[in-house]
């Protein structure tokens, strides 16, 4: 790594839609429309923001009580994902992203029903 051109291993979404056709339901609890110009809209920001309304008590109590622990889980995978890529361990962090994934497929499920 150079003192100026920095090597970096990061996480980031393919297919921003993707997202929207996978977790409709989390997607639907976690932004409005219309979305903010600019802003990625990708899987970690999904999580990252569905966390915050769950913080902030800006989910129905039914989600929060029904939701919530299965949300702190997922974003505790994507933190340890986070960490792995910072500590520069891309093969760590490819099982954490299935598990993230698979997380969130869990939460959409547990939302739709």
């Amino acid at each position: 790594m150079g003192k100026i051109l920095q090597i970096r291993v990061m996480a980031d979404t393919f297919d921003e839609a993707e997202v929207e056709r996978r977790w409709p339901r989390l997607v639907g609890m976690t932004w409005q429309e219309p979305r903010s110009d600019g802003r990625k809209h990708g899987v970690i920001e999904l999580l990252d923001d569905l966390k915050d309304k769950l913080e902030l008590g800006m989910l129905s109590e039914d989600a929060q009580k029904n939701l919530g622990e299965m949300i702190r889980k997922a974003h505790g995978i994507k933190e340890r994902l986070q960490d792995a890529l910072g500590d520069w361990r891309p093969a760590d962090a490819s099982i954490l992203s299935f598990d993230l994934e698979e997380e969130l497929d869990e939460i959409e499920l547990a939302a739709s029903a």
